[in-house]
């Protein structure tokens, strides 16, 4: 099922379910419920050591120094932190301020998933709020070259075009990419969990991984067409077309009783909502139409945009629209395909 919730003004507001296609392929990870739960491991995760154990206390460079890595570790930099599990429930991930994390996936904007002390793995933190630690003691999987490495010290940099990635899905391998299709454009990665996928990413360059939050805007040559892309991820060999995810944020002041005025659709697997529609002409608009007027070039919400985040708010897109909904400042950060 896909959810789509439309916030106009108030004489078109409306809220219609309907059935779409499913974005969880035979390949992919499957999930029912939440959002959080395309990252649910098979295996129970194994506590880390102690840093104190191992004499681990110096805080070195901020995790913004450079992009981090899998098998990074890191500490907070602001007292002690609690978050979201993997599986979405609140404040059940939690690292003291002398406690080490170890990163176990990243995003396109360089944030990251952590295994705590406990062996309880986070949902997607922001690397602002921590450092790398000075001595690790443990080395992370090393660079190849020089060359890649000085590259991905900034992946925002580097990674500013469309990529292809080829994959072979042989002797019954599956493809391990989990997607959100509601936007017949552009399929939106939720996981890399396994298969070619992940084998792929093994091996290639930190700038042309397939990270979370990338968009697949074309397979095998197919693109705009959803029914024809789905198609072709089923076959032996995949030629995916990624676009890196580029992202600004809008910055809104919304009177009491202010409508958003734009549709958004989301489905049960969605970490962010997808902009179907922008509502608003001079009589009558929401603030989101009213944003666009005003905003520069390049940075105006449009038709196919991913809102990924809300006033902090990210991966749960019914708490991100009802956030949208009060009164006040509004952050809303803005995803789309670099193209």
């Amino acid at each position: 099922m896909s959810c789509m919730v439309c916030c106009a003004p108030e004489e078109d507001t409306e809220i219609v379910s309907q059935s779409q296609e499913s974005s969880r392929y035979p390949t992919a990870a499957r999930t029912t419920t939440t959002t959080t739960d395309v990252f649910e491991t098979t295996k129970p995760a194994k506590p880390l050591a102690s840093p104190r154990s191992k004499g681990l206390k110096q805080v070195g460079n901020p995790c913004t120094s450079r992009a981090p890595l899998e098998g990074d570790f890191v500490i907070s930099t602001g007292g002690k932190r609690t978050g979201h599990d993997v599986k979405g429930t609140a404040k059940a991930w939690i690292s003291m301020p002398w406690q080490v994390a170890k990163v176990v996936q990243v995003d396109a904007d360089g944030d990251f998933r952590l295994l705590n002390e406990q062996g309880v793995e986070s949902g997607f933190m922001f690397r602002r709020e921590f450092a790398f630690l000075a001595e690790l003691g443990v080395q992370a999987s090393p660079i190849k070259d020089q060359a890649t490495k000085s590259l991905s010290r900034d992946s925002s940099a580097v990674r500013d075009r469309t990529f292809e990635v080829k994959l072979k899905c042989k002797d019954g391998a599956k493809l391990g990419l989990a997607l959100d299709s509601s936007d017949v454009n552009a399929f939106e990665v939720l996981a890399v969990d396994g298969g070619m996928a992940l084998a792929y990413n093994q091996q290639a360059a930190q700038v042309v991984k397939l990270c979370f939050g990338d968009f697949i805007v074309g397979v095998n040559g197919q693109q705009g067409d959803k029914a024809a892309m789905l198609k072709e991820l089923e076959k032996p060999i995949v030629v995916l077309s990624v676009a890196p995810r580029v992202k600004f944020t809008a910055v809104i002041i919304k009177e009491a009783g202010e409508e958003p005025g734009v549709s958004c659709a989301y489905e049960a697997v969605s970490s962010t909502l997808l902009v179907q529609q922008v509502h608003g002409n001079m009589v009558s608009s929401g603030y989101v139409y009213k944003y666009n007027k005003s905003a520069a070039a390049g940075n105006t919400i449009e038709q196919g945009d991913r809102i990924t985040e809300v006033n902090g708010i990210r991966t749960r897109p019914k708490e991100m629209l009802e956030e949208m909904t009060k009164s006040g400042k509004l952050e809303l950060v803005i995803g789309r395909p670099k193209v």
